[in-house]
This record gives structure tokens, C-alpha cells and sequence, in this order.
């Protein structure tokens, strides 16, 4: 990393911008995500999805999908399982805390993380 100017900024990176560190997968993430969350590897459209010991990858990816479709932000989105076939409301709610995940949870103790 470079050196730190008098302002506390690294030199040659303009004020202003942050670099977040990029960690491994399984390591760390936003502050309100337990550590035992399975972490799901969705592509582009689904960014990044972690699920709880109820819920699948496939279906965090439904809920991510559902979600960014209904336009962000705290609401009650639907989402359907792959693997039931079934279609369930999820409540996500997103923190204004921009280290913190959006929190989605519904029936049968479902819970999906998405940040």
C-alpha cells in the first residue's frame, strides 16, 4: 500500500474515494451477517446472496431477484423456491448503515442476507 500522506490519505489515491478491503469467501462481510451463514456464489445479477440453515442458494438468488426487480430499499417482496415450488413473502429490510446487509425473512424460518 502507499505510504500516507500528512492528510491521512494513501498518495496517489484521490480524496474522496474509498478501496474496501476484498475478502475471501467465507471470511467476514457486512457487520450483520453471522459467521455460519452459507454464502451463496450467484452470478452478476444476483450479486451477493448468504442464506440461512433453512433456506437454499437458489432460493436467496430468487429473493435477490424479487427484490432489486421491486426496486430496492425496505418492502415485502414474493419469491419462489426451486426446490418446493412454492411461492412465499419475504420481508426484507435495509438498514441505512452501509456496512450492513439487506435482511430478508419469511415462513418456515427462512432468512437471506443480500449485500
Amino acid at each position: 500500500m502507499a505510504p500516507a500522506s500528512k492528510r491521512g490519505c494513501p498518495k496517489g489515491r484521490p480524496r474522496g474515494l474509498v478501496q474496501r478491503p476484498t475478502l475471501p469467501p467465507g471470511a467476514g462481510g457486512p457487520d450483520n451477517v453471522p459467521a455460519d451463514v452459507t454464502r451463496c456464489n450467484g452470478g452478476s445479477w444476483e450479486g451477493h446472496v448468504g442464506v440461512g440453515p433453512n433456506t437454499t442458494c437458489d432460493f436467496g438468488n430468487a429473493v435477490n431477484r424479487a427484490w432489486q426487480t421491486a426496486g430496492y430499499g425496505t418492502r415485502t417482496v414474493t419469491a419462489s423456491s426451486p426446490l418446493t415450488g412454492k411461492s412465499y413473502q419475504m420481508n426484507c429490510v435495509q438498514s441505512s448503515d452501509i456496512n450492513a446487509a439487506v435482511v430478508c425473512a419469511g415462513e418456515n424460518n427462512a432468512v437471506v442476507y443480500l449485500y
